[in-house]
């Protein structure tokens, strides 16, 4: 699975997590340094919980084969890949 160019779509844009200070999700650093994906597999984790409405972020633009993608990327140990 390509996570990146989907990061890039729906999180890194200058309103979210793009150049307003907030850390970027451009590299597998900058996922791990918030906490987006806790744990390999944890799909309690905050990425799956704001794709599926779980946890309150600014609503992020995702169909239902996007969510489906980033959940298995969790499930597959979420590699730096």
């Amino acid at each position: 699975m390509h996570v990146q160019p989907l990061m890039n779509l729906a999180c890194n844009s200058p309103n979210c997590h793009g150049d307003n200070g907030q850390t970027k999700l451009t590299s597998w650093i900058g996922v791990r340094a918030i906490n987006v994906v806790n744990q390999p597999g944890d799909t309690n984790c905050g990425l799956i919980n704001v794709v599926y409405g779980r946890q309150f972020h600014v609503p992020v633009n995702l169909n239902d084969n996007h969510r489906k993608g980033l959940k298995q990327w969790v499930l597959d140990s979420a590699r730096n890949n």
